[in-house]
């Protein structure tokens, strides 16, 4: 082999070693999510604030370049600042009615999705559109797994935070990406949505994912 063939391999050895596989998702609001390896990473372009979890490591990353605000730790350390910022509760509130159900199929973005309703107390509380894919699911264990320990730094203080705790709540986490999320005040007055406009499986440098 020749020293330009050879120089020529190990170009592209580099460039794999590089780059893994993974998914970018755009959201309407122009915010991007990039998963790969059991990595996730968020960027919000509002203010250009990073957040970043190794799923290989544990670790949780923050940046707001803008302020130039920075942390790092693994979650014990995360929860340990939280609790310092919360209010600790004299009284547990009263945990609410939950239900879910399946009320649809629905294509966002080009893909298919299964929309779901949260129901408290009778009421309508949030609607979620879910692309029940499991190589996008095998992506979020990581991060499912820290927001499991994440819920568990502190107790639930309003009835949403109690509903992210519920374990059928929970479990939709897993089936996949959420498409599409709306949430409601009185059962009918819509008071917040993101919806993903684009997602896609591309090979992602290690300097996109893992860079802060």
């Amino acid at each position: 082999m020749s020293k330009l063939s050879l120089l020529f391999v190990m170009i592209l050895i580099g460039f794999a070693a590089s780059a893994r596989a993974g998914w970018v998702v755009e959201n309407a609001s122009g915010d991007v999510t990039y998963l790969s390896s059991g990595s996730l990473k968020e960027v919000t372009k509002e203010d250009g604030t990073s957040s970043l979890y190794d799923g290989q490591s544990g670790r949780l990353s923050m940046l707001h370049r803008g302020k130039k605000i920075y942390w790092q730790g693994t979650v014990k350390g995360f929860c340990a600042v939280m609790q310092q910022l919360l209010p600790q509760l004299e009284q547990k509130p009263a945990k609410p009615g939950i239900s879910i159900k399946q009320v649809g199929n629905e294509t966002i973005a080009g893909i298919a999705t299964k929309k779901y309703q949260v129901m408290v107390d009778g009421q309508l509380q949030e609607e979620l559109w879910i692309a029940e894919n499991q190589e996008l699911a095998n992506e979020m264990i990581a991060f499912n797994q820290f927001g499991e320990a994440f819920l568990k730094c502190y107790p639930a203080q309003t009835t949403e935070e109690m509903v992210e705790r519920d374990p059928a709540y929970r479990k939709l986490a897993t089936r996949g990406y959420v498409m599409k999320d709306v949430t409601y005040l009185n059962g009918n007055m819509p008071v917040s949505s993101e919806e993903v406009v684009s997602l896609r499986q591309k090979d992602i440098p290690d300097s996109v994912v893992l860079s802060r």
